[in-house]
């Protein structure tokens, strides 16, 4: 999850995801096309900021560059907040597999 100020123009927010996508894949990672959720408010004001752009960018990368990557995001401007979250794929397959109709099998 990406959250850019909400004092950012529309090009100002492109040219943040596009920052965010090519720090991911300078280190061999990959993104998804970014899901705009659009602006929300925050629960309490964070830097003096009361709201924000949300965006939700799945990736993929090597768990041993985060930490520069993390350390990239943080002094990037354009980025207000990210938030990286370890998908369990074997969950997310059982997931699938109970939703599915048992009819589908035979």
């Amino acid at each position: 999850m990406v959250i850019l100020s909400e004092r950012l123009t529309e090009e100002e927010i492109e040219k943040g995801l596009a920052s965010f996508c090519n720090l991911v894949k300078e280190r061999g990672g990959s993104t998804n096309r970014p899901t705009r959720l659009g602006r929300r408010p925050f629960a309490r004001p964070l830097n003096k900021e009361t709201s924000g752009e949300f965006v939700l960018v799945t990736l993929t990368i090597d768990p041993q560059q985060l930490v520069e990557l993390r350390e990239r995001i943080r002094h990037d401007e354009l980025l207000f907040r990210v938030q990286i979250s370890r998908f369990d794929e074997k969950a997310i397959a059982r997931r699938a597999a109970a939703a599915s109709p048992a009819g589908e099998e035979a």
